[in-house]
């Protein structure tokens, strides 16, 4: 993961827009997500493949929050931005065989963002990666990300925004993206692929130095 950002970052500054005056740019946003329903499959050892169209819930005040941030270089008319989605996913409708399952440590979508300031919006698109951690219980036993995070497949968004400046360099934001997302990984005692479609509602801060 350390050598992904790390790619990530040199890609954004090679990308850094060469003409005008070019500022940094930090932005912080809380808000929620719908979740369209989606396939999922849950493969078991020794146990029949389980698949189904996951319904999910957000819930982005439960523990652990739902956020995201996004780091940008900045010219008059546009940027290049490393953005993560710390996306969450409860499925609300699990079969009999499935007691929990949750992509709630994150259906982490890590990109890099093209955006462009329109008249009133500023328009973005982005692709990247997604870093999942997946938890739950399928027939009674743990079904989990096995260590820490991997790149699960990739991700793709589109999304347009607004910012009302307050005072020099810092503005408050409003923001909706819409993302699409996969994941093909080895869990504990099995195999998790899912795909997820969400539209993301944000609000919060930006600063710009």
């Amino acid at each position: 993961m350390r050598r992904l950002g790390t790619l990530l970052a040199a890609a954004l500054l090679v990308a850094t827009p060469a003409k005008g005056q070019v500022r940094l740019a930090i932005e912080v946003f809380g808000g929620t997500a719908i979740s369209f329903n989606t396939p999922l499959t849950l493969e078991q050892t020794g146990a029949e493949t389980i698949e189904l169209t996951g319904d999910y819930e957000t819930r982005p005040l439960d523990q652990p929050f739902y956020w995201a941030i996004r780091v940008g270089a900045r010219s008059s008319k546009s940027a290049w931005e490393l953005q993560l989605i710390h996306h969450k996913m409860y499925l609300a409708n699990p079969p009999a065989q499935v007691q929990r399952f949750e992509v709630t440590h994150g259906f982490n979508i890590l990109t890099v963002n093209y955006a462009r300031e329109t008249r009133p919006l500023t328009l973005r698109a982005g692709a990247g990666v997604v870093l999942p951690h997946v938890t739950g219980t399928v027939r009674g036993e743990d079904y989990s990300t096995q260590g820490g995070y991997e790149i699960g497949g990739p991700a793709f968004l589109v999304g347009a925004g607004k910012r009302w400046p307050i005072v020099a360099g810092l503005s408050v934001e409003a923001e909706s993206q819409l993302t699409v997302g996969w994941i093909d990984i080895a869990v504990t005692g099995g195999r998790v692929s899912a795909s997820n479609v969400a539209l993301h509602l944000w609000a919060g801060l930006g600063y710009t130095f």
